[in-house]
């Protein structure tokens, strides 16, 4: 009866780790990561800050992507290589701004998502 038990157990872990490590679970997990999104945080800014963060990061670690009277998107450079780091920000009185970081893990998820991540913020700040 052990023997039957542990032949088991036995095959019941090894099937496990089959799953665990078969390429539709990589599949899975690779399509799942590529999707991701983080947002890094947001924060509140005076208009001053925002003159001073601008003026003192280089030109060349920013883009504008978009911009109207209270929107802006920015790219700005990520410190990893093969990231890419969004900002946005948009404003909440005349001395006030909200500024929040995102984070896609490359500029191909970036490139397939860039127009739905706009609308999704222009529609969430009115």
């Amino acid at each position: 009866m052990k023997k039957y038990f542990a032949l088991f157990f036995l095959s019941l872990f090894t099937t496990s780790c089959g799953l665990y490590s078969s390429q539709g679970r990589k599949d899975f997990e690779s399509a799942a990561q590529a999707q991701s999104l983080y947002l890094l945080g947001c924060r509140p800014l005076s208009a001053q800050q925002i003159l001073n963060q601008q003026f003192h990061e280089p030109s060349s670690f920013l883009e504008l992507l978009y911009a109207d009277a209270s929107k802006e998107i920015w790219r700005k450079s990520s410190t990893s290589p093969g990231e890419f780091l969004v900002e946005t920000k948009e404003q909440k009185s005349s001395t006030l701004y909200q500024v929040c970081q995102y984070l896609y893990p490359s500029e191909e998820i970036w490139n397939s998502q860039e127009t739905e991540f706009i609308q999704s913020f222009l529609a969430d700040a009115n």
